[in-house]
């Protein structure tokens, strides 16, 4: 079971269950649940609050992900990724050869973000996507 978000003394992904899998090249897919329900409930019930995805190998073997406008997880170039969603609102360095790129997407009621990674050899090798409540227009 799965604790309601209005529980006191819920954080926003520490109490959450997750799923991650990883194959033996390093491919990952992370899944964070959430429940928007006012009592507990089973996982299959919950909302997917956070999608992970990443890639940290260069075989080029494994999953293919595919994200609107033709961004594909270990294909893609930061090129693309301007071309297809323009300027990001948000650019993080995570050291010397890691950036992060994140957009912001409103709904009426709901907001989402996207972060997409980029490693050294330029090319997509982690996405994030997350869903949030309220949207903080």
């Amino acid at each position: 079971m799965v604790a309601s978000v209005f529980a006191s003394g819920e954080s926003r992904f520490e109490d959450h269950p997750l799923i991650h899998l990883v194959n033996k090249r390093g491919q990952s897919i992370t899944v964070f649940v959430r429940n928007t329900t006012e009592h507990d409930a089973p996982v299959q019930d919950c909302m997917a609050d956070v999608i992970s995805l990443s890639n940290d190998n260069l075989e080029y073997e494994g999953i293919d992900v595919f994200l609107p406008g033709e961004l594909i997880l270990s294909w893609s170039g930061r090129e693309k990724m301007a071309e297809q969603y323009g300027e990001p609102d948000e650019t993080n360095k995570m050291g010397d050869h890691q950036t992060e790129y994140t957009y912001h997407l409103f709904g009426e009621e709901y907001g989402h973000r996207i972060r997409l990674g980029y490693g050294p050899n330029n090319l997509l090798h982690s996405i994030w996507i997350e869903n949030w409540i309220e949207t903080d227009q």
